[in-house]
C-alpha cells in the first residue's frame, strides 16, 4: 500500500469496503440459511419424531382392532352360548313344570290311596271282629250240639 496513489488507496478502500459488504452478505446469507437450515432441521426432527408417534400409535390401534376382533368373536361366541343356554333353559322349565304337575297329580293319587287304605283297615277291623264273633258263633254251636248230642246219649 505504500506505492499507491490516494486514489489507489481509496479504490482499495472502496475494494476493500464492497469486500465487507459482499462478505457481510455472504455471513448474512450463510446465517439465513443456517437458519433455514436449522428450521428445515427442527422440522425434520419434527417430522421423525411425529412419525415415530403415529407409527407407535399405529400399532397401538392395530393392536386394539385385533383385539377388537377377539372380542367381538368372543361375544358372539357367547351369545351364541348364551342363546343355547335360555333355550336349555326354557327346555328345563318346561321339564320342571311337567314334573310339577305329575308330582300334584302323584300326591292326589297317593292321598286318596291314603283314604282308601284307612277304610280299607277300618273295614278290615270290622271285618276282623265280625270274624271273632263269629267264629265264637260257632264255637258255642257246636258246644251247644255236642251237649245235645251227649244228653241224648249217642
Amino acid at each position: 500500500m505504500l506505492g499507491q496513489t490516494p486514489f489507489a488507496l481509496g479504490n482499495w478502500v472502496f475494494i476493500h469496503s464492497l469486500q465487507s459488504i459482499l462478505v457481510f452478505d455472504i455471513v448474512q446469507d450463510r446465517m439465513l440459511n443456517d437458519r433455514k437450515s436449522k428450521e428445515e432441521i427442527d422440522l425434520l426432527v419434527e417430522l421423525n419424531e411425529t412419525k415415530v408417534i403415529l407409527k407407535g400409535t399405529k400399532g397401538v390401534v392395530e393392536e386394539y382392532h385385533r383385539d377388537n376382533i377377539a372380542l367381538k368373536k368372543r361375544e358372539q361366541e357367547l351369545e351364541k352360548r348364551l342363546s343355547d343356554m335360555s333355550a336349555h333353559l326354557d327346555e328345563c322349565h318346561r321339564t320342571i313344570k311337567n314334573l310339577e304337575t305329575r308330582l300334584a297329580e302323584s300326591l292326589e293319587v297317593n292321598e286318596s290311596h291314603h283314604k282308601l287304605n284307612g277304610k280299607l283297615q277300618v273295614r278290615l277291623t270290622e271285618v276282623e271282629e265280625d270274624n271273632k264273633k263269629l267264629s265264637l258263633q260257632i264255637s258255642n254251636y257246636i258246644k251247644q250240639q255236642e251237649d245235645k248230642i251227649r244228653k241224648l246219649g249217642l
